[in-house]
Formats: C-alpha cells, sequence, structure tokens
C-alpha cells in the first residue's frame, strides 16, 4: 500500500539516474533532507532537476506537461529515459523492466 511518503515515478526517475538521493541534492545545490522530503519534483525545480539528471519534463511532472498527448513517455517529443533508468524505476512496476 502507498503512503504519503511514496516517491513519484518522476523523482525515482531522476534520483536513478544520478545514483542517489545524495547526488541529486548536490547536483541542486540543496541539502539532502530538502530533496529527502519530495514526494515529486517541486514545480519550480523542474527545469533544474530536468538538466542535471537528462530526465524530461514530461516524465519528472507529467501532472503539468502533457505526458498523454505527447505519446509513451513523451517520446516523439525527445523525451526518452535516460540509459541508465529503466521503466521499472519509473513507475515500480516489475512488468515493465528492460
Amino acid at each position: 500500500m502507498a503512503t504519503s511518503r511514496t516517491r513519484d515515478g518522476g523523482l525515482r526517475a531522476a534520483i536513478a539516474a544520478v545514483g542517489s538521493v545524495s547526488e541529486l541534492a548536490r547536483r541542486l545545490d540543496l541539502s539532502q533532507p530538502t530533496v529527502s522530503a519530495w514526494r515529486r519534483v517541486p514545480s519550480h525545480r523542474i527545469v533544474q532537476v530536468e538538466a542535471v539528471t537528462g530526465v524530461s519534463r514530461l516524465i519528472l511532472r507529467p501532472d503539468l506537461y502533457d505526458f498523454e498527448a505527447s505519446g509513451r513517455a513523451g517520446e516523439e517529443h525527445g523525451a526518452e529515459l535516460p540509459d541508465n533508468v529503466s521503466n521499472f524505476e519509473l513507475t515500480g512496476d516489475r512488468s515493465a523492466a528492460k
């Protein structure tokens, strides 16, 4: 069962792309506890997180960007997962793993 502390797929993808919460925080010049407290990427940090991780804003916050209209994972608009991020890390669904 999901809890209020569960990270969404976009944040999981960003963390996976850089290797850890600590590394994401370092690249954003934020404290590790600040990033650890996120359930999803804050709207005012999307562009910065996209720049330091290579994870598209379509993946980071599909609720703010038209994920569905852009095609699966936004591929039609160049929104691909970085090579080191699997669909499992994005969705949490083991059947989606590469």
